[in-house]
């Protein structure tokens, strides 16, 4: 079943066929090495834990098992600025740590680590680990770490304009529950968008900037191609990407420094030390995949030497 928590000695379990009536179970046991070594005739009692031939308390076929390594973490569970550094320590240094970071139960097939498990998180993470005990998850623990940026959040939306809208794309928007507040100067037709990149197909993406959030944000917003065509009163979504028919699940990915692992804004000795926690931990997210080939490995680290000495 497993070993006990320091290592030293394996811990066997009996498991016979479900009992029909549990007034009829049995009174004795007995355990012995093969024939060759026994307890003395021991009283039963179900689900119990022996040890050296003596009832040592009760215990459930559950992942909690107080024989099996426990894990500790640090820090706790709970919202940090901008990212966090997260340690999970087994209390055995040989304990085969599983887990996993997108919410799911972690398994014997999951990323491990042994000893020791550090990860930094800069976005919402729900981290889940276990021991691996013989095969079998054991003492299971469950963390989520709540990113919030330092960054005061922009007013701002998306528009991918028909190929055939020429004109500078501008923005009108306003809040109907406040009487129809305008965020975009009270003139029609608002705002000038300004040009933020170019669409897999060609279209150009503009980008409506309102400066920071306030108390309040806009209800509903309309982009037209100055003044006309334009479109439909749209529902407004902060950071939301439109076209011509309304909201999009096209994704805007923000803007990143190449090679800023850890998010700080600069490319340094921190990415480094970054890179290779992620390598040692075997964490093949692809942020970490800086040559492009599919692995966090060495490669990964040349690569950023690359980056860093070419920005000097």
């Amino acid at each position: 079943m497993g070993k006990t928590a320091d290592g030293t000695r394996k811990i066997y379990k009996w498991t016979a066929d479900e009992v029909a009536d549990p007034n009829n179970m049995p009174t004795g046991l007995i355990f012995s090495s093969n024939g060759e070594g026994q307890t003395a005739d021991l009283d039963y009692v179900n689900h119990g834990y022996y040890i050296d031939g003596v009832y040592n308390r009760t215990i459930t076929d559950t992942g909690d098992d107080s024989s099996a390594p426990t894990l500790s973490v640090t820090p706790e569970a709970g919202t940090y600025t901008d990212r966090v550094t997260v340690t999970v320590t087994a209390s055995s240094g040989s304990a085969t740590i599983v887990y996993t970071t997108d919410g799911t139960a972690p398994t014997a097939n999951s990323k491990s680590a042994t000893g020791t498990l550090r990860m930094t998180f800069t976005t919402t993470t729900t981290l889940r680990a276990a021991v691996l005990v013989d095969g079998a998850v054991k003492n299971a623990i469950s963390r989520k770490y709540t990113i919030r940026s330092s960054v005061a959040e922009k007013l701002h939306a998306y528009f991918i304009a028909p190929s055939n809208w020429t004109n500078t794309i501008y923005c009108w928007a306003w809040n109907s529950n406040l009487g129809n507040k305008n965020y975009t100067g009270g003139t029609w037709p608002g705002a000038a968008c300004t040009v933020y990149g170019k669409h897999e197909d060609g279209r150009s993406i503009w980008e409506w900037d309102g400066g920071e959030v306030g108390d309040d944000i806009p209800t509903h917003i309309i982009f037209s191609n100055n003044k006309s065509p334009q479109t439909p009163d749209l529902v407004f979504v902060n950071g939301g990407v439109y076209d011509e028919n309304g909201l999009t699940d096209y994704v805007i990915e923000p803007d990143k420094v190449d090679g800023d692992l850890n998010g700080d804004g600069q490319v340094n000795a921190g990415d480094i030390s970054t890179l290779y926690e992620a390598i040692l931990n075997g964490n093949s997210d692809k942020q970490f995949d800086l040559n492009g080939d599919g692995s966090v490995n060495a490669g990964d680290i040349s690569a950023l030497y690359a980056i860093i000495l070419a920005g000097n």
